[in-house]
C-alpha cells in the first residue's frame, strides 16, 4: 500500500493545481533520465526510498532534475520539468525538502496512475511550464445548466490534503492499515548521528592557557539533539613571584542538550566535570595531588564548509564553575586557584551520517 506523507501540503503550497491530464506520467521517450542532487541525501538513495516507500520508478519521474543547493542560511530546492522550466521552494532543513521533493513527484505520478483520463495508446506530452498553471477540472459536454464536471484525479491543492488523500484511497479501493500509519509517522522522526574530532585553546582553567583536543559525538533529530565530548588538556605550569610553580594537566566529559536554528549553527549548553592533576614545582617536597571541578559549559558553533557527509566547524566555549578548586603548599599559601568562570576556542572536524 503506497504511503502518502504528511508533508503532502507542504510539498503542494508552491502552486500547482493541475489535474492529471495536465501532469501525465513521464513520456514514453524522455530526453534524459531523472537526476536528484542535495548535500543530505545522495541520488541513488532518494531513488530507492522513491521506489521503496511510495512505488515510483525513476523513470516516472515527471522531472528532468531536483536539485537541493544551501541558499543563504536555508536550503532551495529546484523542481526542472522536461522542457526546461522550473519552480522552487525554500526551508532551512534540507531533509525537510527531500521530502518534499519525495511528496511532490509520489503524488503526481499515483494521481496520473488513478485519473485514466489518457487514452490507450495515446501519445504523452512531457512535463512542461504548463502543468505549473493552476487549471480547473475539465468539464463534461453536456449543456445542460446544472450538468456535472467529468470525474478526473484530486486537484494538488494546499487547501484539499485531507481529500487527496481520500481520493487517492478510494480510487485504490484498498484499507488502511493502522500499523502502516504508525510506522509512517513514526519514520519521519529521523534520528541522525555524528562524531566530531577537534582541537583548541581553553583560557582560565589552567593557569596559563593551554592547548587541548576533544573527541565527541551524538545524535540529532530536527533542530533538536545531544551531545558528548571528551577533553584532554596538554600540561601547563606557572610560577609565583618566589619561585614556587605548578604543573597542571586536566581531563574532562560533558554531556549537553544541542539546538540548531540553522542549518550552520549549532548552540549546546549542558554540565561538565574536569579531573585536574597538579604537581609543585621548585619546592622542597614536590607532591602530586588532583581536584574535581564541576562546571557549566555553553558553545556557539557555526559551520562554514559542509559536504554531504563531512563539515569542519568552529566555535567559542564558556564555562562557569559550580566549585572553587585550590591547589596549596604545605604552609597554606595559595599556588593557584580555579577562575569562577572561564573561556576557549575550537576547530572541529564533523562527520554526519544519514
Amino acid at each position: 500500500m503506497r504511503f502518502f506523507s504528511v508533508l503532502a501540503p507542504l510539498a503542494l503550497a508552491w502552486g500547482s493545481t493541475a489535474s492529471a491530464k495536465e501532469l501525465p506520467l513521464a513520456p514514453e521517450a524522455p530526453a534524459a533520465e531523472a537526476s536528484f542532487e542535495s548535500p543530505c541525501l545522495s541520488g541513488e538513495q532518494f531513488f530507492r526510498v522513491l521506489e521503496s516507500e511510495h512505488d515510483v520508478s525513476r523513470e516516472e519521474v515527471p522531472f528532468s532534475r531536483l536539485v537541493i543547493a544551501p541558499n543563504e542560511a536555508r536550503f532551495e530546492l529546484t523542481l526542472v520539468a522536461q522542457d526546461g522550466s522550473s519552480r522552487s521552494l525554500f526551508d532551512i532543513s534540507c531533509q525537510t525538502l527531500v521530502d518534499t521533493a519525495l511528496v511532490i513527484v509520489a503524488s503526481w505520478v499515483h494521481a496520473a496512475h488513478d485519473s485514466n483520463l489518457t487514452e490507450p495508446g495515446a501519445p504523452k506530452e512531457p512535463v512542461g511550464a504548463s502543468d505549473f498553471a493552476d487549471k480547473p477540472a475539465p468539464k463534461s459536454e453536456a449543456s445542460d445548466a446544472n450538468a456535472l464536471t467529468e470525474p478526473g484525479p484530486p486537484l494538488l491543492t494546499a487547501e484539499t490534503p485531507k481529500a487527496l488523500i481520500a481520493t487517492e484511497s478510494a480510487g485504490r479501493d484498498r484499507s488502511v492499515d493502522p500499523n502502516r500509519k504508525a510506522a509512517g509517522r513514526a519514520e519521519k522522526v529521523r534520528f541522525v548521528p555524528f562524531a566530531t574530532l577537534g582541537s583548541g585553546v581553553s583560557f582560565a582553567l589552567h593557569p596559563t592557557p593551554a592547548f587541548f583536543v576533544e573527541l565527541g559525538g551524538g545524535i540529532r533529530s530536527g533542530k533538536w539533539g545531544s551531545t558528548l565530548f571528551i577533553r584532554y588538556h596538554f600540561p601547563s605550569q606557572s610560577f609565583s613571584a618566589d619561585g614556587a610553580g605548578l604543573r597542571l594537566e586536566s581531563a574532562s566529559a560533558r554531556l549537553a542538550g544541542a539546538y540548531f536554528p540553522l542549518p550552520w549553527l549549532a548552540i549546546e549548553l549542558g554540565p561538565s566535570l574536569s579531573w585536574l592533576s597538579g604537581r609543585g614545582v621548585n619546592v622542597s617536597r614536590p607532591a602530586s595531588s588532583a581536584i574535581w571541578l564541576a562546571a557549566l559549559e555553553l558553545d556557539a558553533s557555526v559551520v562554514p564548509l559542509r559536504t554531504q557527509t563531512w563539515a569542519v566547524g568552529a566555535g567559542v566555549r564558556g564555562f562557569v564553575s559550580l566549585n572553587n578548586p585550590r591547589f596549596e603548599l604545605d604552609d597554606g599559601s595559595l599556588v593557584y586557584s580555579v577562575p569562577r568562570g572561564g573561556a576557549g576556542i575550537f576547530l572541529h572536524g564533523i562527520w554526519s551520517g544519514r
